[in-house]
């Protein structure tokens, strides 16, 4: 019986070893992929070259596919990040253009203003803050803070809605890409693919995690059970905490953090259980035919049904508005019940039942995140992914403040991450 399922497996610590390559083609591996965002061509050359050896020795043709970074508009150099409040004005200029007003920073896209007009939306931090465009010049813009939060270096630019002229591979992508024809890579992926499906192409996803809740099985994983909720929450308090910002809790603040944990547990404990894949977001997802196809099913496990959800929703390295959000969470929800995935009664027949439990998952994935994200800067040498503390920061406060039992979390998060409360929808 022939198989249309592909499997394809992202190369990483866990995966590189050639004796373990060799393990997962014999598993089944189709495809390896490379994800070139971090990578170094010295480490891509040579797993392509493990890859092929494998291959061979099993006279079989396993693929290489190198995942291309692409595009992203970013914030310049701060000497310090910016706390935004409500009302303030701030100046995005272009590289060399002279500072009109306090809250100043330069973009790396040069075309920015061109491609904007008053009245636009700009999320900085991947959705951590909203401002809208007020003033358009040929050097520079001005934006009025419409959510408050904390602005550092580097932070990624979206603009909702607006055409961008940015040029779809990046100059690290071309080298990246002369990398990939050098080594023989089989396939090519691009990332940030800015185009008026991608809306529909997220709604795509929706109806994929669907399909793939109620038709994969679930009996043979792993548990996501207690054991594993708690030591994916204790990351927040050794990395984040601890190693990335010094602090100590007192014996009152542990008390505090082991009552929210307990909370977070619960409700995750409390849901049905269905089929998890962990990473459910749009790096993981490839425009194809079905749409999409799904990348990195290695960490899967038997958990929570509102896991993907919020894994789509409050992704890692994207963020929406919240009212889209709801609307995309709304249509999973009714599919979801048409399908019959099991949602319980109280989920299934109130959708506020369900966007609370989505969000407090949500909390959970987030704190551990932070941790990760801490962990992969202190342990492993990659401090890039402590530039996104911010926002992983903003999706934890704005959550904490809205529900009462998750509300005395925020003093323990505010030493880091300063005061930030925002408006935002319950049901």
């Amino acid at each position: 019986m022939s198989r249309k399922t592909k499997i394809i497996i992202t190369l990483g610590p866990a995966t590189e070893a050639e004796e373990m390559i060799g393990k997962l083609i014999d598993a089944g591996t189709n495809v390896f992929r490379l994800n070139m965002s971090h990578a170094k061509h010295e480490w891509a050359a040579e797993m392509t070259k493990r890859v092929r050896r494998q291959s061979e020795a099993r006279d079989a043709h396993i693929a290489v596919l190198f995942d291309l970074t692409g595009p992203s508009i970013r914030t310049g150099d701060l000497d310090k990040p910016y706390n935004l409040l409500e009302g303030d004005v701030v100046e995005f200029r272009k590289i060399g253009a002279d500072q009109t007003v306090p809250l100043s920073t330069t973009v790396n896209y040069d075309g920015l203003m061109g491609d904007v007009t008053v009245g636009n939306t700009l999320v900085v931090d991947n959705g951590a803050m909203l401002m809208r465009i007020d003033v358009v010049e040929t050097d520079r813009i001005l934006c009025f803070v419409k959510t408050p939060g904390t602005m550092g270096s580097r932070r990624h630019i979206n603009l909702p809605g607006v055409r961008l002229n940015l040029p779809a591979l990046t100059e690290k992508d071309h080298k990246d890409l002369s990398l990939a024809v050098e080594c023989g890579a089989d396939y090519i992926a691009g990332s940030f693919v800015r185009d008026s499906a991608h809306v529909r192409e997220l709604r795509e996803a929706m109806q994929a995690l669907v399909h793939f809740q109620l038709h994969v099985g679930h009996e043979d994983l792993p548990a996501y059970d207690e054991a594993l909720l708690a030591r994916e929450l204790s990351l927040f308090p050794q990395w984040c905490v601890q190693r990335e910002f010094g602090i100590t809790w007192t014996p009152a603040e542990q008390a505090t953090w082991a009552r929210v944990s307990r909370t977070l547990i619960d409700s995750a404990l409390a849901q049905p259980q269905v089929t998890v894949h962990r990473d459910w977001m749009p790096r993981n997802l490839m425009v194809a035919d079905p749409n999409p196809g799904i990348l990195d099913f290695q960490d899967a496990v038997r958990g929570p049904v509102t896991y993907d959800v919020a894994s789509m929703l409050r992704d890692a390295f994207l963020s929406w508005d919240e009212p889209r959000e709801i609307d995309w969470a709304v249509r999973w929800w009714e599919q979801a019940r048409r399908a019959g995935v099991p949602l319980g009664e109280t989920m299934g027949h109130d959708f506020g039942e369900f966007w609370r439990a989505l969000e407090w998952m949500g909390l959970q994935r987030h704190l551990k995140v932070l941790g990760i994200f801490c962990r992969l800067k202190h342990r492993d040498g990659k401090p890039r992914y402590a530039e996104d503390l911010p926002r992983f920061f903003a999706y934890a406060t704005r959550v904490a403040n809205r529900y009462g039992p998750l509300r005395p979390l925020l003093p323990l998060l505010e030493p880091m991450s300063g005061k930030s409360v925002a408006s935002g929808f319950t049901f």
